[in-house]
């Protein structure tokens, strides 16, 4: 897997480097969003919790991916800006939240509705 960046771009107001990469991943399906995450990472010399990967799109028929990361000063911030399913979607939720959900909800039992009276028989 080989990660080339396309473009960087600074965001003041947003206290953010906007960045485009490409991967290449010859003979193997779409790397990962934490291996792809943790290459970059590496790549740009930044820590992992200011890294944020919006989107990964691969090219239909091609090795290739494109796709979009923001590098934020501080994760504070990162915390503020980003969106919350971003957020989740690149730190992973804590194993707490996980358990909840996989629990299944008890459906309420319905009430059996009375048997119907017998009516009387005609003579």
């Amino acid at each position: 897997m080989e990660i080339s960046i396309n473009s960087k771009k600074e965001n003041q107001l947003l206290e953010r480097e906007e960045i485009t990469f490409t991967v290449s991943h010859d003979s193997k399906g779409t790397p990962s969003r934490i291996e792809i995450k943790n290459k970059l990472a590496a790549l740009l010399n930044v820590d992992t919790q200011k890294l944020f990967i919006k989107k990964i799109e691969t090219e239909y028929g091609a090795a290739k991916s494109k796709g979009t990361a923001n590098v934020y000063k501080s994760s504070e911030r990162a915390h503020l800006v980003e969106p919350k399913f971003i957020v989740k979607r690149n730190l992973g939720e804590p194993a707490a939240e996980k358990e909840k959900k996989a629990e299944p909800k008890e459906k309420p039992q319905k009430e059996k509705k009375a048997e119907p009276k017998e009516k009387p028989q005609k003579k």
